[in-house]
């Protein structure tokens, strides 16, 4: 997909936002990721980062913005993953979330076990229903 992809693409988009509340009310920039619109739909991102040292970690706040002045009724599951020098790919976050109860999530995970890693994917899952899954990350990055 194209980054800022057009918001109405059925195959999902990525955008950045700024101005939007989230579910649980706050307001500031973050990344929508929307799933391809279909059941078990997904979108996912790889992302070229510095080289990862030990004493790293990967943050971000993960959750639903709120859409015509109400929360998403949607619903999904996020994915961290890293991408290792060989190759293979370690799953370091998977959180199932629902738009209807209002919470952002905060996600951080040390990143030691992955030192020598340079990619990072962010991955978003639709479920049985891709209808309203506004998914976002709020300032998705890495830290010493």
């Amino acid at each position: 997909l194209p980054w800022d992809g057009s918001d109405g693409d059925a195959k999902g988009f990525a955008k950045p936002r700024s101005g939007w509340v989230m579910e649980d009310g706050s307001s500031q920039p973050f990344l929508e990721t929307h799933p391809e619109w279909v059941a078990n739909g997904y979108t996912e991102g790889l992302y070229t980062v510095r080289t990862i040292i030990a004493g790293d970690h990967f943050r971000t706040t993960i959750g639903f913005m709120a859409v015509k002045d109400a929360v998403s009724k949607g619903a999904g599951t996020f994915k961290v993953q890293v991408i290792r020098p060989n190759g293979t790919t370690a799953t370091i976050a998977t959180v199932n979330d629902t738009a209807a109860d209002g919470v952002m999530r905060p996600i951080d995970v040390d990143l030691t076990p992955y030192a020598g890693s340079t990619k990072v994917r962010l991955h978003v899952d639709a479920g049985p229903d891709a209808s309203q899954d506004w998914m976002a990350w709020t300032a998705p990055r890495i830290e010493g």
